[in-house]
């Protein structure tokens, strides 16, 4: 077995840190034995569970979820390298690296930092913005993605009014057909559907994420501008065709692909977040969500898809 690499001295002098300013700057490392038992844990550890006991086994504590397998005589091995671990006894996914303490011992420092989007996570895992240090972006993707939610809220319940006014729609057309039968009367209500559908058309233009309206069969009946400022693709060049036919390529996730075509196939709500291309071959990164619609009678008609842009968040992390 390959020992960990000490840290070579700084050519301009060493910083000191006292146990103090180390607690408040990383606040959720871990120091492991050679052997894998637990010399000391963060002080904000503490909040999460009280399995953060001097002599608790690495294997006692985590689960190693990436890379896959890894184990601790791996990660004695390969210092440096990005690694998430999972808490068994909370299941709070912990992110960052290992690397030899700097007084040369045979100890392991494990630097990191919870992995959540939400506040609502932190307050599962009993954590709040205040045991983060300053300096770790965890708080900033935090209000990153309350920005989003609030937005794919937004667009959830235009989604829902989609189906409800479609549902709408129909029944004031049952019951016109049974009161009506002229068809000077059958043309006004299409007149009135068409406005409504102009009307939420316009509702959706308006909003500054992608959105994309299929029919059953998944093929594309609308797009609107933001599609096309995210796409470089008009509603023109995608009608009838489905999306994956061209905004994905040779990097994009297929196991994540295959995932969203086996829900849609039952029509199951679906989120992710996928590598597509625009129109010009340049990559761009989506957090996807999309919605089935149905009829007022269950009858699959059509699905709401809406793609926000988080190439940046991605990149930075």
């Amino acid at each position: 077995m390959t020992p960990m690499p000490e840290v070579p001295p700084d050519p301009i002098g060493q910083v000191q840190l006292g146990s103090e300013l180390f607690q408040a700057l990383f606040p959720f490392h871990l120091v492991f034995a050679g052997d894998g038992r637990l010399r000391q844990a963060g002080r904000s550890l503490a909040r999460v569970s009280s399995s953060f006991v001097v002599g608790a086994s690495f294997a006692e504590l985590f689960a190693v979820r990436r890379p896959e397998g890894a184990g601790w005589d791996w990660i004695r091995c390969h210092p440096g390298v990005l690694i998430l671990l999972h808490h068994r006894a909370t299941g709070l996914p912990i992110r960052g690296h290992f690397a030899a303490v700097p007084d040369g011992g045979d100890g392991v420092l494990f630097l990191g930092s919870p992995w959540v989007t939400s506040t609502g996570e932190l307050e599962s895992y009993r954590l709040l913005l205040s045991d983060f240090p300053l300096h770790d972006p965890t708080v900033d993707l935090i209000q990153v993605m309350q920005s989003q939610q609030l937005a794919l809220d937004d667009l959830q319940a235009l989604a829902d009014r989609l189906g409800a006014q479609r549902a709408e729609l129909r029944e004031t057309n049952r019951r016109m057909s049974e009161q009506f039968r002229s068809l000077q009367q059958a043309q006004h209500l299409l007149r009135l559907q068409d406005a409504e559908a102009r009307k939420l058309s316009m509702v959706a233009s308006w909003t500054s994420s992608s959105v994309i309206i299929c029919d059953a069969e998944r093929r594309i009946e609308w797009v609107n501008e933001g599609f096309t400022r995210l796409t470089g693709y008009s509603l023109a060049e995608v009608a009838g065709r489905k999306p994956r036919e061209i905004l994905q390529g040779p990097a994009t996730d297929i196991d994540v692909v295959r995932r969203i075509g086996a829900q849609l196939h039952r029509a199951e709500p679906v989120k992710a977040e996928l590598l597509n291309y625009d129109r010009s071959g340049t990559e761009y990164w989506i957090a996807l969500e999309i919605q089935p619609v149905f009829d007022a009678d269950g009858q699959l008609t059509n699905f709401v898809g809406i793609q926000t842009d988080i190439t940046a968040r991605t990149r930075a992390e």
